[in-house]
């Protein structure tokens, strides 16, 4: 009979074996499969799940740029100044020019058509539309306007406020846009508050003459015929005497369109 040899007689000595308590694993039973409704329900769960985590991701994460950069330029930018002349303190900037010739005194130039012309005896009168305007000592004037007055030669009326007139500020030289032959090209725009240099009431012309704060041109300045009477303020029709104007502020009497206008009328004079 033949007898298997031992480990012990193959390799010299006795191998380790596993304990004898040692089972190798059982093999894996088959699992009940899950019910058909229950897995329904889960897909269900889970769809609705991805599409709310969807939505909550695009609603944080695009909202419209047209309402963020319209928040933005909102709060960045400074708050627009209020129009004047919508709220009726200043005339317009939209205008267009008209041009015309006086007889007495003998000249031409141009002004916004939303301006009046009126020529009446030795005098040339132009004024703008009406507006509000607060005066230097608190009045309000609803219709109130800015006029211009030409002549030649000052009256004893316009002597008495030409004598009472202190610079309030220094001159200006201005420009003539197109001086006839014979005409200066160049003249000074005086400033002049009544009796006082804490006010501005009128403006004129006054050629070679500069002046600085508190000077004075005198009562006699302009009385013979040849001289041009050239003068522009902040007037009414409640006001009698050409060349009495309401008294203002400084800054505020060279910051308004109207004042603008009456300095590019002055500047577009031709004297003939």
């Amino acid at each position: 009979m033949y007898n298997k040899p031992t480990d012990e007689e193959i390799y010299g000595q006795e191998l380790d074996m596993p304990n004898d308590d040692y089972r190798p694993p059982s093999p894996h039973k088959n699992k009940k499969p899950l019910p058909l409704w229950l897995l329904i329900t889960l897909g269900v769960v889970l769809l609705f799940g991805l599409a709310a985590g969807s939505w909550m991701y695009f609603a944080g994460n695009n909202d419209d740029p047209a309402d963020t950069t319209a928040t933005e330029t909102e709060t960045d930018q400074d708050i627009p100044e209020p129009d004047a002349a919508a709220e009726g303190a200043d005339v317009t900037a939209n205008f267009s020019l008209e041009s015309t010739r006086s007889s007495n005194p003998r000249m031409e130039f141009e002004y916004p058509d939303t301006w009046t012309v009126n020529e009446e005896g030795d005098d040339v009168t132009l004024t703008s539309p009406a507006f509000r305007l607060s005066t230097i000592d608190g009045a309000e004037v609803d219709n109130a306007h800015f006029k211009l007055y030409f002549r030649q030669g000052a009256r004893d009326a316009d002597s008495t406020y030409i004598g009472r007139g202190v610079a309030t500020l220094a001159s200006e030289q201005i420009e003539y846009s197109n001086p006839a032959t014979g005409q200066r090209e160049e003249t000074f725009l005086q400033f002049f508050g009544l009796d006082a240099t804490n006010n501005l009431s009128f403006m004129m012309i006054a050629g070679n003459f500069q002046l600085s704060p508190g000077d004075t041109l005198g009562p006699d300045f302009g009385r013979d015929g040849d001289s041009y009477i050239i003068v522009g303020g902040y007037s009414s029709d409640t006001l009698e005497d050409d060349l009495d104007m309401y008294q203002v502020s400084p800054d505020y009497f060279r910051s308004t369109n109207a004042y603008e206008q009456a300095v590019d009328i002055i500047k577009s004079l031709r004297l003939l």
